[in-house]
């Protein structure tokens, strides 16, 4: 599986985050579970959210083939020289 998802958070506060995530799944030698290595990307408008623009992130997770369900953890790398 090649993950490849574009989509619209919208937060409880209700400001739009658009998100863009891509990566790869490696399967376990029995094909139950797939590890996910992702690349993250997020746009926001509003103020609180736009630290957003300025990040790049990374994921790691698992997905469930028979049920599809993804449990992702999401890191910022930040760019300090920006």
């Amino acid at each position: 599986m090649l993950p490849n998802t574009r989509g619209v958070i919208e937060t409880s506060d209700g400001a739009l985050v658009i998100f863009d995530l891509e990566g790869r799944t490696i399967w376990s030698e029995d094909g139950s579970t797939g590890g996910q290595n992702l690349v993250v990307t997020f746009e926001a408008e509003e103020e609180p959210y736009r630290w957003l623009n300025n990040v790049l992130c990374v994921g790691e997770g698992v997905i469930d083939p028979e049920k599809l369900r993804a449990k992702i953890r999401i890191y910022t790398c930040v760019n300090e020289l920006l």
